[in-house]
């Protein structure tokens, strides 16, 4: 789906500065835009969420093929 410039609004946050110097570090080793990834975290939050909501569980596996619960705030 191509985003056209009629699509985009300026908004305005207030955030901390370690915020967005977290948004800053990601973008650069992501090689984007913190535009970017703000858009990346919106969907991965509305993904999740969406799962959540439709009963489903959200796991992480690690190394050890041991599970953790991921629990949105």
């Amino acid at each position: 789906m191509a985003i056209r410039e009629e699509d985009f609004v300026q908004a305005s946050f207030v955030l901390l500065r370690s915020d967005i110097k977290d948004l800053e570090d990601l973008a650069k080793a992501e090689g984007v835009n913190v535009n970017d990834i703000l858009r990346r975290a919106i969907a991965t939050y509305k993904y999740f969420r969406e799962q959540e909501r439709a009963g489903k569980t959200i796991l992480l596996r690690d190394e050890k093929e041991t599970y953790t619960r991921v629990r949105l705030p």
